[in-house]
């Protein structure tokens, strides 16, 4: 079996007969009927019914007819590889408006080179995962103190490692329709009572990282609410429409002030929270990873 018998085998089955495939295929009508017999005959079944008004598939030529198309698909790709190499980068992350914007402007400083920028979003399971795999050469998320050992022994059974780029503090951020809005900071005990929306928690999540605080967690008693979401988008909206509140990380504290959401300091959480990225142990990275980077640094070091 070869990839001129699977075209020869879809060409006739997409346009309903010998004689249009081998219009397309630049051949002859007994040529096109050769290759697909002899397909046939390999794979001991009967593919195609014919008739005079042309071809139509058998139950079995349905089910090859699927593989076909897949196994052409793939070869196509494979095929696209032996031009040139398109310039790109693939980051991953927790949902953040801050970081796809920073990606935007990246690739607004970047545009007339035209490389190719994919930005995923998912929990640090799903960051972990996609390093791991190559689905993406980066990977950003944030890491308190009181997590970091079980983080990098998570980290180096996946042959990964973790690069700080920024020691972070907490803040909460609110709209005016929250009554702690005009604070100039907030403790501990402010936190205990407000309502919280937080984005989608897992064992690495900010949320977690209120326990740098007391080294155990918020006293989440049961006059506290607190709400998660993957979606950061809805998020913002919950904290300029309603008095939910939530907390986060100071890196571009500001991200949010466009919304006339405030960012107010928590108290004791100074530099608590590491941010950086996740990658391959063993892997250099790009020269366009290198860039990002360099340009994240830049602009961590404006907000100092």
């Amino acid at each position: 079996m070869d990839i001129k018998q699977l075209q020869y085998f879809v060409t006739s089955v997409d346009l309903g007969s010998f004689h249009a495939a081998a219009e397309v295929l630049i051949t002859t009508q007994p040529n096109v009927s050769k290759v697909i017999k002899a397909l046939e005959e390999e794979m001991g079944m009967v593919l195609l019914v014919r008739n005079r008004s042309g071809v139509t598939l058998t139950r079995e030529g349905e089910q090859v007819y699927r593989y076909a198309l897949s196994t052409l698909k793939n070869f196509e790709m494979l095929n696209s590889l032996k031009g040139e190499r398109e310039e790109g980068l693939t980051v991953c992350c927790t949902p953040s408006n801050n970081l796809s914007t920073l990606l935007a402007e990246f690739y607004g400083l970047k545009a007339y080179r035209k490389p190719h920028l994919d930005l995923r979003e998912g929990d640090f399971e799903d960051i972990v995962v996609w390093v791991h795999r190559r689905s993406a050469e980066l990977g950003f998320t944030y890491i308190s103190r009181r997590n970091q050992p079980v983080f990098e022994e998570r980290l180096r059974t996946k042959g990964l490692e973790f690069h700080e780029l920024a020691k972070t503090s907490l803040f909460l951020f609110c709209s005016e329709k929250n009554p702690l809005f005009d604070r100039r900071c907030v403790s501990e005990k402010d936190l205990e009572a407000v309502k919280l929306i937080q984005r989608r928690e897992d064992i690495h999540s900010l949320s977690k990282h209120l326990g740098v605080l007391n080294g155990e967690g918020l006293n989440r008693s049961g006059r506290q609410e607190i709400a998660c979401t993957n979606s950061d988008h809805f998020l913002i909206q919950l904290l300029k429409h309603t008095d939910y509140c939530s907390v986060d990380s100071s890196f571009l504290k500001d991200k949010y002030k466009e919304y006339q959401i405030k960012a107010i300091p928590v108290r004791g959480s100074e530099n608590s929270v590491s941010f950086g990225y996740i990658k391959r142990i063993k892997d250099s990275l790009s020269e366009m990873a290198h860039e990002f980077i360099r340009y994240l640094e830049e602009q961590i070091g404006k907000e100092r």
